[in-house]
């Protein structure tokens, strides 16, 4: 059964990107958005640029890549967080890096989760997976307009 639910990967290698494609498609994820760069993200995210024209939903999850050119997924990371409108939105880091320093960076900047990417396709469609399980079908995020969200000062 298909999941409804969009997700925006950023991640500058195409043949990340392709078999990251291949492997949701497998899992059943079929709104799958990508992005190159950190530009185009926040462009995507914005709905600025070559995504003015966008009509789909916002994402429910933005997987990013650490390390791409024009700015880290760090950086990345740092002005989702910031932003009102998807401060809530869950951000799982999917790189190659398993440096405990990028880690903990991504998880103290608001990271939600950080996957190392397997070497092994068989072993990304069981990440896939996963990230399906939890962050797609049991997971319940809120919504920046929703009452638990609304900051209330004395």
């Amino acid at each position: 059964m298909p999941i409804r639910k969009r997700i925006l990967l950023v991640d500058d290698n195409p043949a990340d990107l392709e078999i990251a494609a291949q492997a949701f498609g497998l899992a059943g994820i079929t709104l799958l958005d990508t992005a190159h760069s950190l530009e185009e993200a926040l462009e995507y995210l914005q709905r600025r640029g070559r995504h003015s024209e966008r009509r789909t939903a916002d994402p429910t999850l933005i997987l990013l890549d650490l390390n791409m050119p024009g700015g880290s997924g760090l950086d990345l990371l740092r002005h989702i967080k910031s932003d009102p409108l998807f401060s809530l939105t869950p951000v799982v880091m999917l790189t190659t890096s398993s440096a405990s320093s990028d880690i903990e960076a991504c998880y103290r900047h608001g990271a939600n989760g950080y996957v190392v990417k397997p070497s092994r396709f068989s072993d990304f469609q069981e990440v896939v997976l996963s990230l399906k399980s939890f962050w797609l079908s049991f997971n319940r995020t809120a919504t920046p307009t929703s009452p638990q969200n609304t900051k209330w000062w004395l």
